[in-house]
């Protein structure tokens, strides 16, 4: 039978099946959707399910035990970590937190990085992933001929050395900023993005759900934003301010 797709099977510099874990920001789900459905067939596994306000490991005020349960529970297994860049994954603290597990620590086998531009107008890496100097990929539809093997070539390139030297130095602490700056397009100025279980402190908070009106008043600097009460706790629902 003839494929007209390069697999990874038939890559000469690849000895093994590759499992591959996906980093990205829930914001972006539809654009990871279409990656899986352009690329998965390339990976003997593709893992999506990330960290996420419910994990139990999340409060903890030990950057070890947050790394350690990243590791043994999403990334067990896995030999490369895909960051799926769009406009505000930068930015975003679990993105930072699972890009840190990929390093791990001094004794941990690191796994090879890459970053993959989802068509954002500006690729701007977060801050950790530039300091691993992986190779990025410009996003391709999925009927440019090159796009498969360009992101073939860069899981070659990780493979063959998945952790340049600075990536070994011992890790910088996670971020822990509960709301970071999140930058909007040109026009609509600057507003900060929360997600479910962080403290953005005393305010009015707006669920960011297409024609969703719910919104939320927190009294408190210790009070976590909770589930839309609209849209369900089922969701990935994010707030702004209001």
């Amino acid at each position: 039978m003839c494929h007209s797709s390069v697999r990874l099977a038939d890559i000469a510099a690849l000895s093994r099946p590759v499992s591959a874990h996906l980093i990205f920001h829930h914001a972006d789900s539809d654009q990871v959707d279409g990656f899986v459905h352009q690329f998965g067939h390339l990976f003997a596994s593709l893992g999506q399910r990330g960290v996420t306000a419910g994990d139990d490991f999340v409060s903890s005020p030990s950057d070890d035990v947050i790394i350690r349960s990243i590791r043994a529970r999403y990334l067990s297994g896995v030999s490369i970590a895909i960051v799926l860049l769009g406009s505000s994954t930068w930015s975003r603290r679990f993105v930072d937190w699972e890009i840190a597990a990929a390093i791990g620590g001094p004794d941990d086998v690191s796994l090879g990085l890459i970053g993959w531009d989802l068509g954002s107008s500006e690729i701007r890496l977060p801050p950790r992933l530039g300091l691993t100097q992986p190779p990025v990929a410009a996003a391709m539809t999925d009927d440019h001929p090159g796009a498969e093997q360009r992101l073939v070539d860069a899981i070659e390139q990780v493979l063959t050395d998945p952790s340049p030297p600075v990536a070994r130095r011992p890790l910088q602490r996670i971020d822990r900023r509960l709301s970071p700056r999140v930058s909007r397009p040109s026009g609509t100025g600057d507003m900060n993005i929360y997600d479910i279980g962080e403290m953005p402190g005393v305010g009015k908070y707006c669920c960011t759900g297409a024609l969703c009106t719910w919104s939320v008043v927190l009294d408190d600097d210790t009070d976590r934003l909770p589930p839309c009460g609209k849209c369900g706790a089922g969701q990935d629902t994010t707030y702004e301010d209001c």
